[in-house]
């Protein structure tokens, strides 16, 4: 959802979705306000929070806004095996690192940059506003349920310890904020450690590590709060995904929440000696077996998760190996009539994906919420607005795969609305903001390198 520039832009963007037609394209009944059962799945989807509890205002974005180096260190992650983490846990669990918590709720001082800056990831400011931001826009509508898809840490944090803590810190804002909506959880790259490191299952000799860390998830970032069902618990334990079963309206819905971890292109360490298995923790039948029950029973079902199996037009690279790819993309359009939507984060830009453009269902509707990170951080106040409704935005009568198709074979022909969705799909960054306004205002030198400053203040670098 959100655009990288160097290492990370961090801007949050909140989407709430409206889930509206039912099974095989049939339309639904006519909707009695009086019926619970016929009003229609409304909830929020967040993605890529990355926060960072060691985040410091004054230093700028080229040091990644840390006062420590905690950038990646290639030799200490080539020392990094399963057994060395797994002692650092057992330490954890005695309360050896009861300290780590107290790191979490400072807040950055109030001066330049509290609220965050381009190029580094998130200060408690930004989180703590973000999750009151989200309380006050669902005071008086509840959402049935809040995807979060994954990397709820910093990138490159110094220990399995302040991984999982990290996760459970974050974790708790969540239900502190929707203590009786059920949360979603997802496994992101950076909600791993080190960074993307998963041993398959399958490893004989780092596999059990992999375990150990889902069985963290679960228990110490008390993920159990909301996996309450057996069978979530015994997927999540086997390989980090899990099934959520919406039975509130008359049209049932199946969330599947898949790891994509196992099929990363940066996934490691690889096994030694042996060949990478066709079907890491045994998800694909999981998923396939989920889709084939719900298609026989006429229920419809969301796949959530963190990396898309896509291009990446950051890089021009693929994000899953290939083999993991070919074998997703084969599935979903096998069940193409019972998968509605596939939601995904990793990309950190508000952009959509057109796996199949003949699918008839479609969300209602959504909007996106932007945090204005520049002008926040000059007025030292929290400036939050609503940048769009996606229909509106863009005329569409309905979202859904043939509408959206026809929406981007007007992109090019069409450069306003092209550069509408460039607009967005950065959640309304402009590069050098202050460059350009400094250089309207003020001709001379010394009121230009002053305004500047101002713009280098409130998060520019």
């Amino acid at each position: 959802m959100f655009k990288h520039r160097g290492v990370l832009v961090f801007l949050f963007v909140i989407l709430f979705y409206f889930y509206s037609e039912g099974v095989s394209g049939k339309k639904e009944s006519r909707i009695n306000n009086n019926s619970t059962n016929n009003q229609k799945p409304f909830f929020l989807f967040m993605t890529d929070i990355h926060y960072d509890p060691f985040y410091d205002p004054t230093v700028p974005a080229s040091d990644f806004c840390r006062a420590q180096k905690l950038k990646k260190n290639k030799a200490l992650l080539e020392s990094i095996n399963g057994q060395q983490i797994e002692k650092e846990f057992e330490l954890n669990r005695r309360g050896a690192y009861r300290h780590v918590l107290r790191s979490f709720d400072t807040e950055p001082s109030n001066s330049v940059a509290m609220y965050g800056r381009y190029g580094c990831d998130a200060p408690f400011t930004l989180v703590n506003s973000t999750f009151n931001q989200l309380k006050q826009l669902t005071l008086n509508n509840q959402p049935d349920f809040v995807i979060m898809a994954g990397d709820y840490n910093a990138h490159h944090l110094p220990n399995a310890s302040y991984s999982i803590n990290n996760i459970k810190f974050v974790s708790r804002l969540f239900k502190n904020t929707f203590p009786n909506t059920m949360v979603l959880p997802c496994i992101g790259n950076n909600d791993l450690y080190p960074d993307y490191y998963i041993p398959f299952i399958e490893d004989p000799e780092n596999g059990r590590y992999t375990q150990n860390w889902f069985q963290s998830l679960y228990e110490e970032a008390n993920w159990k709060e909301w996996l309450t069902e057996p069978y979530q618990r015994e997927s999540f334990l086997k390989g980090g995904y899990y099934k959520y079963e919406m039975k509130k309206y008359n049209n049932p819905l199946h969330i599947l929440v898949l790891n994509s971890m196992f099929y990363s292109a940066r996934q490691w360490p690889k096994i030694n000696n042996s060949k990478v298995p066709d079907d890491p923790s045994e998800q694909f039948k999981w998923l396939e077996n989920e889709l084939r029950i719900a298609r026989d029973n006429g229920i419809t079902c969301y796949i959530v998760t963190h990396i898309p199996a896509t291009q990446n037009s950051y890089d021009n690279k693929l994000l899953w190996s290939p083999q993991y790819q070919t074998r997703f993309l084969s599935i979903v359009e096998n069940y193409q009539r019972t998968v509605a939507a596939v939601f995904f984060g990793h990309l950190h830009k508000d952009e959509f994906i057109n796996y199949d453009p003949n699918n008839n269902y479609f969300i209602k509707d959504y909007d996106q919420w932007t945090f204005d990170l520049y002008t926040s951080n000059y007025l030292k106040r929290e400036l939050w607005s609503n940048s769009y409704t996606f229909s509106k935005i863009y005329q569409l009568n309905q979202v859904n795969g043939k509408s959206v198709l026809d929406l981007t074979r007007q992109f090019e022909t069409n450069p306003h609305l092209m550069t509408t969705y460039f607009h967005n799909m950065d959640g309304l960054f402009v590069a050098d903001r202050f460059k350009y306004i400094c250089e309207i205002n003020n001709p001379d030198e010394a009121s230009y390198t002053s305004c500047l400053q101002r713009g280098s203040n409130s998060g520019a670098n």
